[in-house]
């Protein structure tokens, strides 16, 4: 069977089938990107390249965030400045969440939130983003406000 288009030249049943087809992947491609059904492996990529934080995330170990007092007046206000922050964050699916934040010295849990993006060297401290480079020093907008730590023994 053959259709004629409209230049007159004819084209096969399976010429359209494969139109289909492939107009049928991009469609299923771009909603599995969306939603994260499909995601690639980020954790493996990280774990093999990224820098000693993102593998610490990553792997689940606690982190400390560690404001300076540059941070007061910077950062939003939920958030203390001049103070540490004991940071863990999970993958819920194809997301970064904060399973476990707390000021350091107090057992009252703070977390909750799910805009990390540790493949950007981005965590989220109560829904603010703040993004960090391999020395661990930490940035909100532009301006370093601290740096992440190794909790104690």
């Amino acid at each position: 069977m053959s259709a004629t288009n409209r230049a007159g030249r004819f084209f096969s049943t399976s010429y359209y089938v494969a139109i289909g087809a492939f107009i049928a992947w991009e469609v299923l491609a771009t909603a599995a990107k969306m939603t994260g059904v499909f995601e690639p492996d980020t954790d493996a990529i990280i774990l093999n390249s990224g820098n000693s934080w993102q593998k610490a995330f990553v792997r689940g170990e606690p982190v400390i965030v560690a404001f300076s007092h540059r941070a007061c007046g910077i950062i939003p206000g939920a958030i203390s400045c001049d103070a540490r922050y004991s940071l863990t964050l999970r993958r819920k699916r194809a997301r970064w969440c904060e399973s476990e934040l707390r000021l350091v010295g107090t057992a009252t849990e703070l977390g909750g939130r799910c805009n990390a993006q540790i493949e950007k060297s981005v965590i989220s401290l109560l829904g603010a983003r703040f993004s960090f480079n391999d020395q661990g020093e930490v940035f909100y907008s532009e301006d370093l406000v601290g740096q992440l730590e190794t909790p104690p023994g």
